[in-house]
């Protein structure tokens, strides 16, 4: 869970550094956190909620939630943070600061099976 939210704290802020130099038009927001499916996943989301909302940690997180970190179903899920992870934690270089081209090779990654 917390290599998760690493992972997407370095997309948030990696992404704000970009700003707008970002290529092909990625956007600040383009890959916000959306949490986990809180019918399929309730571990996952209440202890994201908890980390999230009643200790304050990652919360910059939070300033993209819309949903109480329930993804409903829309988001990568668990299996698609961690193939997510793999190519997060193999990057070359800062970790935290990512390029475009890393965020979006990151993301891509729930599409692999």
């Amino acid at each position: 869970m917390v290599d998760i939210l690493n992972m997407y704290r370095a997309i948030t802020f990696s992404m704000r550094r970009l700003g707008e130099s970002a290529p092909d038009g990625i956007s600040a927001h383009a890959y916000p956190f959306r949490g986990f499916d809180g019918n399929e996943e309730t571990v996952e989301w209440v202890y994201a909620r908890y980390l999230i909302y009643d200790l304050g940690k990652w919360r910059e997180l939070k300033e993209t939630d819309e949903d109480g970190l329930n993804s409903h179903g829309s988001g990568p899920g668990l299996d698609g943070y961690r193939r997510m992870l793999k190519v997060w934690q193999g990057t070359y270089g800062d970790r935290f600061k990512l390029s475009s081209e890393q965020i979006r090779a990151i993301v891509e990654a729930v599409a692999r099976r």
